[in-house]
């Protein structure tokens, strides 16, 4: 495989950091309520959400480096295989966008602190026990968001797999670390 059939290395590392972030944040997400209450928890709260405005802003970088600069590959798939991978890829970046929006609304309506060091603004206009049911309820929506997004991601995984250990086209090799990939 020469390098034109590869994508540029920005997109490589952009996709690779985004797919790190990601787990580290679907981790981090599961565990934040086996801190106890008060500082231990405040302190997980604020590490999901620096870990979550990295993903934003890497998510913000690569749709901006794809627009502007990134190299495009023809297609793998042709028929309903170009529309569903195309398809999973939107959801996939809608998905991440999602979820993201959802946790900054849920924290601003919970009003929560920054490490303890900076309280975060907090949405007004409804009564305390309609903030507590709405932060609620987005928090689940957002935990079942992140949900997605990782089967999203195995699917993708799964995928790219597919296409390089059975299809053997050249697929994963892509979007592969480092300058020579594995052959299959």
């Amino acid at each position: 495989m020469n390098e034109s059939e590869r994508y540029d290395a920005t997109t490589i590392a952009l996709h690779w950091l985004v797919a790190v972030l990601i787990v580290c944040q679907w981790a981090s997400g599961q565990t934040i309520d086996w801190f106890a209450k008060g500082a231990p928890r405040v302190d997980a709260r604020s590490m999901h959400l620096v870990i979550g405005a990295a993903i934003l802003f890497s998510m913000a970088v690569r749709i901006w480096w794809r627009l502007r600069s990134g190299r495009r590959l023809p297609p793998a798939n042709q028929g309903i295989w170009r529309v569903t991978a195309q398809a999973m890829h939107g959801f996939l970046y809608a998905a991440v966008v999602a979820v993201v929006a959802g946790g900054v609304t849920t924290e601003l309506l919970r009003g929560d602190s920054f490490f303890g060091l900076i309280h975060l603004p907090k949405l007004g206009g409804m009564s305390p026990s309609s903030e507590h049911e709405w932060a609620e309820r987005l928090g689940d929506l957002h935990g079942l968001g992140a949900d997605l997004i990782m089967i999203l991601a195995l699917l993708h995984a799964l995928a790219a797999l597919f296409h390089h250990y059975v299809s053997k086209d050249g697929v994963l090799r892509r979007m592969a670390l480092g300058q020579d990939a594995r052959q299959p």
